[in-house]
């Protein structure tokens, strides 16, 4: 009940009581924000291409805060979880795949949560490896954590076709056809008419 919409724009006030007119948006990889403080003539825009969740959400308003605030302190902002996936990859073989949720839970101090995070990064390296590797593991590690998502059996069925693992692949796919996932449909009926 503090913040109104009209014509694409968030309209609130600050703390020292003065209009805030501001718009941001993300795709869940980057992050824009524009604040435009009104009645003192400062605008501050932020884009980053390391979307942070949350921390970086608040960016702007932090920038604002450092402005109108000689006292300010800044908090440090933890790393995210693409960070602590990567940096977990480089320091751990891919058969320690099954440790990597204690890690972010323990990195991020809440239960990772995120199905879409391990399918992006499991894309990323799927076309970088010409061997199984640390993308089929992040694939198997991602419907072992969220079992009832048809997408995620999908991508793990297209990282077996990847390493020429068809009867994986045709499981993987049977499933996620199981669960709705309309795009499977297609791809396993071709694989079926390849085995006949």
């Amino acid at each position: 009940m503090t913040s109104y919409y009209g014509y694409g724009w968030a309209i609130s006030h600050s703390n020292r009581d003065t209009k805030i007119v501001a718009h941001n948006g993300s795709n869940g990889l980057y992050f824009a924000d524009f604040v435009r403080f009104i009645d003192d003539d400062v605008v501050v825009i932020y884009i980053t291409n390391a979307f942070l969740g949350s921390e970086s959400e608040y960016v702007a308003r932090e920038i604002g805060k450092m402005i109108f605030n000689t006292n300010y302190t800044a908090a440090t902002i933890s790393k995210n979880s693409y960070q602590l996936i990567h940096e977990f990859m480089k320091t751990n073989p891919s058969t320690n795949a099954e440790k990597l949720p204690d890690f972010l839970k323990k990195e991020l101090k809440i239960e990772f949560n995120d199905h879409a995070i391990l399918n992006r990064i499991g894309y990323s390296r799927l076309k970088k490896e010409d061997q199984p590797g640390w993308a089929l593991e992040l694939f198997k590690l991602n419907v072992k954590l969220f079992p009832e998502d048809g997408n995620l059996w999908d991508s793990l069925g297209e990282a077996y076709l990847k390493y020429n693992q068809k009867e994986k692949a045709i499981k993987c796919y049977t499933k996620a056809v199981e669960l709705g996932s309309e795009g499977s449909k297609n791809t396993l009926k071709n694989l079926l008419k390849e085995e006949e």
